[in-house]
C-alpha cells in the first residue's frame, strides 16, 4: 500500500508538471492578469479619510420612563437598526442632503458652477450609518479631504438630532394652534353668554324687598348662568390642555436629548484609511490570488487529463509491465515501414529504447 501511494503521488506530480508546462502561457495568464489589476489598484487608489460620530440610542429615556409617556416597543429590530434605516431614508431626500451640503466647503463649489445634483450625489455616497451593537450607531463620512469628511459627519449628526427635535416641536405646535383656535370660539361664546346675562338682568332688575322674582324670570336667569358656566369651563379645560401640551413639548425636547445621546463627536482624521503599507499588502494579495489561480488551472487540467503519458500510468491503470519507452522525437517504427530505404539521402533516425530496471530482460526483435 505504501509503494502504491508513493506511485500515485509521483504520478500526479509528473502529470501536473507536464500539463502545466505544456500549456505554460495559458496557465500563467491569471497570474499576469491579477498582477496587472494589483498594479492598477496600487497606483489608482487615492488616500481616503474617514470621520464618524457615535450616537447612543435608548428605547426610553429616564423622563419617559417616569412619566410613562411615548413608549415604543421595538420587537423585531433593534433601535439602532431603526435609526440607521431612518437615516438612510432621510439621505435619499434632497432637502436633507441639501442641508448637509450647506454646512460643508462644497457649498463654495456650488457657487462656482458645479451642478447641484452632482454634489448631492457626492453627499449621499459619502455618508452612511452603521449599527455597532444594539444601541450604538456610527454615522460615518468618507472623503479625500479630511475637512470635508469631518464636516459631513458633524452636519449629518446635528441635522438628524435637530430633525427629531423639530418633529416633536411641530407636533406640539400644531396641537397648540388647533386648541387655541378652538379656545377663540369658546371665548366668543363666553362673551356672548356674559352679555346675554347682563342684558337680561338690566331688562329685568331685582324686585323690591320682600318680593320674589317670577318663575319664568328665575328659570331664564338660571339658563343664562348655565351657559356662562359651560363657556367658562370649556375655556378652563382648553387652557389646561394647552398647558399640558406645552409641558409635553419641553419633555419631548429633553427626551430627544436623552434618547439620541451623542457619545463621541466627529473628529478630524489625521491619517488616510489606506496607507502605503496597506496598499502594498493588497498588491501582494493580488499576486497571491494570481498564483493560486494559475496553480488551480494546472490542477484542473491534470484532473481532466485521461491520457496515458508515463510508464506509471500503464502500471497503475492497466497493471501491465512496461518493457521500454521510446523517447520523444525518435522513430517508433522501422525506417523501411515508413518508406525510407538505404539508397535515400535521408539518414536513418536512431531507435533507442529505455528498459526499466524492475522488469526482466526482454528480447526486442527489429528488422
Amino acid at each position: 500500500m505504501i509503494n502504491l501511494a508513493s506511485k500515485l503521488r509521483r504520478r500526479m506530480l509528473l502529470r501536473f508538471l507536464d500539463n502545466f508546462f505544456a500549456h505554460f502561457w495559458h496557465n500563467i495568464l491569471p497570474l499576469y492578469l491579477m498582477v496587472a489589476f494589483g498594479i492598477f489598484y496600487f497606483f489608482s487608489i487615492t488616500p481616503t479619510y474617514l470621520s464618524h460620530g457615535v450616537l447612543y440610542v435608548q428605547n426610553d429615556s429616564l423622563l419617559t420612563t417616569l412619566t410613562n409617556a411615548r413608549q415604543n416597543d421595538y420587537i423585531w429590530v433593534s433601535r439602532g437598526q431603526t435609526v440607521v434605516e431612518q437615516f438612510d431614508s432621510l439621505m435619499q431626500t434632497d432637502a436633507f442632503a441639501r442641508a448637509i451640503l450647506q454646512r460643508t466647503n462644497w457649498e463654495a463649489e456650488l457657487q462656482n458652477g458645479v451642478p447641484l445634483n452632482d454634489l448631492l450625489n457626492a453627499v449621499r455616497s459619502s455618508l452612511w450609518g452603521e449599527v455597532k451593537g444594539e444601541k450604538h450607531v456610527h454615522i460615518v463620512a468618507q472623503s479625500d479631504d479630511p475637512e470635508i469628511a469631518f464636516q459631513l459627519a458633524e452636519a449629518a449628526i446635528t441635522l438628524y438630532r435637530q430633525g427629531k427635535v423639530n418633529l416633536a416641536v411641530s407636533e406640539v405646535a400644531n396641537s397648540v394652534d388647533f386648541l387655541e383656535g378652538i379656545m377663540a370660539g369658546y371665548q366668543e361664546e363666553l362673551e356672548s353668554a356674559e352679555m346675554a346675562l347682563r342684558t337680561y338682568l338690566t331688562d329685568y332688575p331685582e324686585p323690591a324687598f320682600g318680593l320674589r322674582r317670577p318663575g319664568e324670570e328665575s328659570a331664564q336667569i338660571a339658563h343664562l348662568r348655565d351657559n356662562l358656566s359651560t363657556a367658562e369651563r370649556r375655556i378652563l379645560e382648553t387652557r389646561a390642555r394647552i398647558d399640558r401640551i406645552k409641558l409635553d413639548q419641553s419633555q419631548a425636547l429633553q427626551e430627544v436629548e436623552n434618547t439620541y445621546l451623542l457619545v463621541d463627536s466627529p473628529k478630524m482624521a489625521h491619517s488616510p484609511k489606506y496607507t502605503m503599507r496597506q496598499r502594498i499588502v493588497v498588491l501582494f494579495i493580488f499576486v497571491g490570488m494570481g498564483m493560486l489561480l494559475s496553480l488551480g488551472a494546472g490542477v484542473g487540467a491534470t484532473l481532466m487529463d485521461k491520457t496515458y503519458r508515463f510508464p506509471l500510468d500503464m502500471d497503475i491503470e492497466l497493471a501491465l509491465p512496461v518493457l521500454g519507452n521510446i523517447p520523444k522525437d525518435m522513430v517508433a517504427l522501422p525506417t523501411e515501414m515508413l518508406g525510407v530505404f538505404d539508397h535515400d539521402a535521408t539518414p536513418h533516425a536512431p531507435i533507442r529504447l529505455a528498459q526499466r530496471n524492475d522488469t526482466p530482460p526482454t528480447l526486442i526483435i527489429s528488422p
